[in-house]
């Protein structure tokens, strides 16, 4: 009994809790279909927006599409196709109506273009003929223009050079050569016409002009040629003004030259004739490179005078030396001072025959070492400045010698380098260089064992209380050079500009 009391309770709490239960779901049912109806009214809300947004990026797209074909159209229609490949240069579609409009586009861009073009074509042709006459009103109206100032155009090109219009027709471009040729034509006759008119005028100018030219030089010459006169060197020529008395002006007067040194030549004696020629090697040497003294005499020998106390001694020694040696004639011989290896300055006796170059002592004329034959020597080496000073150059193994020759008062190193140039140069059938340096190398010190030191030689200017004028001192500087110091320029030096 208990037992089926058990059983008729849990039954009864059994339906209780499944009526609680089903009471139960029927909320949570309602709760969830109002929830799915409320997602649904949303989801439709969503894709109605998204509709529209679509139908307004489609609208959107048509717009952009079909303003991008009218800029193409518009771009490609001119020449030289007039759009007819525009299709190709339409934008892509990129919605389903643009892409079913697109052909019905081209069939009626085929159907239109060739109306177009042929209206165009029209229309262009019209504008180009009236541009053309026009451009060739206004050809006619510039060439007209341009002839019209040529005729007023003074010689000697007559107007040649003018520019004609520009031809830019195919019709003036066809006429320009020929009313070039026709202009080119005018225009040299009437050069011709000129220029022989002018021709005439010169030709009779320059007949007078040869007449009085000639009239004033017989004038000017009718003065016989004398001593009194200078034989003519100082008569003045009359201007030339012709082309053809300029050409014959130097040759008048080189031949007045000539006939002004044959007439004084002819009063000379050889020794004088064969000084004058020294003299113009000497100055051929040195002007414009270092003073010199051209008035001075040369006498070649400077020991065979009077005035040495030891003439008979040096007479006897040049006897015995031709006799030694085998030379000839003496060409220059002076008492110089030499600079020695040692860098001191020695008064010696400085002889140049027709073959070789001596030293001899001044007091008891003994011959130093032994001489060196002319053709060793391989130049002359002077500065610019009125030094008297001058480098003899030589062949090893034989030394430089460096020669003061402006003790006697006077300038010799021009006729010494003068003597020297005329021997050298005979026998080498070649030139001796002379250099005018303002540094000179040299080497005084070599033999046949010993190479010796090339000495750099520099000048400077002297003090004057200790250097008189024209007087050059030698000095021995530190290592391998040495300085000359230069007095005041002497009286034959020429002043400087």
């Amino acid at each position: 009994m208990k037992q089926l009391k058990l059983e008729v309770k849990h039954q009864k709490a059994s339906v209780e809790i499944q009526r609680a239960m089903r009471g139960r779901k029927g909320r949570v049912f309602v709760v969830r279909e109002r929830a799915r109806l409320k997602m649904e009214k949303e989801e439709r809300e969503r894709h109605r927006k998204a509709d529209k947004l679509q139908a307004a990026m489609r609208r959107h797209l048509h717009r952009k599409w079909f303003k991008a074909v009218v800029k193409v159209q518009t771009e490609t229609q001119h020449p030289p196709n007039y759009g007819k490949d525009l299709p190709a240069s339409w934008p892509k579609p990129k919605t389903a109506t643009t892409k079913q409009v697109l052909p019905l586009l081209k069939k009626m861009h085929r159907a239109t273009w060739a109306k177009h073009k042929i209206a165009y074509f029209r229309g262009v042709e019209i504008m180009q003929k009236l541009y053309r006459f026009r451009l060739n009103t206004l050809y006619v109206q510039k060439l007209r223009n341009t002839f019209t100032t040529e005729q007023k155009t003074p010689p000697p090109n007559f107007s040649k050079a003018l520019p004609f219009p520009k031809a830019i027709t195919s019709a003036l471009k066809v006429a320009e050569p020929i009313l070039k040729k026709i202009h080119i034509a005018d225009w040299g006759r009437r050069k011709i016409k000129y220029y022989r008119a002018t021709e005439r005028i010169q030709r009779r100018f320059r007949e007078r002009q040869r007449r009085l030219y000639v009239g004033k030089l017989v004038k000017t010459f009718e003065e016989k040629a004398s001593l009194k006169n200078k034989f003519t060197k100082h008569f003045p020529f009359p201007p030339a003004r012709t082309a053809v008395l300029k050409t014959a002006h130097p040759l008048l007067m080189k031949m007045h030259r000539q006939h002004w040194g044959h007439q004084k030549l002819k009063v000379l004696t050889p020794e004088q004739r064969a000084l004058i020629k020294q003299k113009i090697q000497a100055m051929a040497l040195f002007s414009g490179r270092k003073p010199w003294d051209p008035a001075r005499d040369y006498t070649a020998d400077y020991m065979d005078v009077d005035t040495n106390p030891n003439q008979a001694r040096f007479v006897q020694t040049v006897h015995q030396m031709f006799q030694t040696h085998g030379d000839t004639a003496i060409n220059f011989a002076d008492d110089v001072i030499k600079v020695n290896r040692h860098g001191k300055s020695q008064h010696q006796v400085v002889i140049v025959t027709d073959k070789n170059v001596y030293k001899y002592t001044t007091a008891k004329y003994k011959l130093i070492k032994s001489g060196v034959p002319l053709h060793m020597i391989k130049a002359i080496h002077l500065s610019p400045h009125h030094d008297s000073f001058m480098v003899i150059e030589f062949q090893a193994p034989a030394r430089d010698m460096v020669l003061n020759l402006g003790t006697n008062g006077c300038e010799r190193y021009s006729e010494l380098t003068t003597v020297l140039y005329d021997l050298v140069s005979s026998i080498r059938k070649e030139p001796l260089p002379v250099h005018f340096e303002k540094q000179i190398n040299y080497n005084n010190g070599r033999d046949a064992k010993n190479p010796g030191k090339d000495i750099v030689l520099t000048f400077g200017e002297g003090d004057p209380k200790e250097t008189k004028q024209g007087e050059s001192i030698w000095k021995s500087g530190k290592g391998n050079t040495a300085t000359i110091f230069m007095g005041t320029p002497a009286s034959w030096v020429p002043a400087k500009k």
